[in-house]
């Protein structure tokens, strides 16, 4: 039986069977680079393949502090999610339009990952499901309702 362990790294390596994977040497004197991603996360790396298809991949430099994928993205638990939930935010630092913009692309973004993995042949145990927001405590009422009529 496969149990995930959480921890500061995330459980995908050692899934993967990948558990010795270290960090490579520090970018050491001069590189150049077209397009330079500072972050190895999901954002980093899923820019870094789209942006592949459109210059000379030599020429993308990937900059992260540790091990790509791990950190935050690493202990994500598997979710794939667009901004939906943070709509009321979003409204008030960028306005209406501007937000509902970048939710609507977030949420394509998202349903996109299972078509990406499927296209190339890839088994990530992709599954698109609903969302539910649940108030846990009277502080939360109000943030719930402004989601829910937004």
């Amino acid at each position: 039986m496969n149990i995930m362990r959480h921890d500061a790294h995330g459980w995908w390596l050692r899934d993967a069977g990948l558990e010795s994977v270290q960090p490579q040497p520090a970018l050491g004197g001069r590189a150049e680079a077209d397009v330079v991603i500072v972050g190895g996360g999901y954002s980093g790396m899923w820019a870094a393949w789209f942006l592949s298809d459109l210059i000379d991949p030599e020429r993308i430099l990937l900059l992260d502090a540790g091990i790509c994928g791990t950190g935050p993205s690493g202990r994500n638990a598997g979710f794939c999610q667009g901004l939906a939930e943070s709509v009321v935010q979003l409204e008030a630092d960028w306005g209406g339009q501007a937000a509902r913009a970048l939710i609507e692309r977030t949420e394509e973004l998202a349903g996109g990952v299972g078509a990406w993995a499927s296209d190339l042949g890839l088994e990530i145990d992709f599954r698109q499901a609903g969302e539910m927001v649940v108030a846990c405590g009277r502080g939360q009422d109000k943030g719930s309702d402004e989601l829910i009529e937004s």
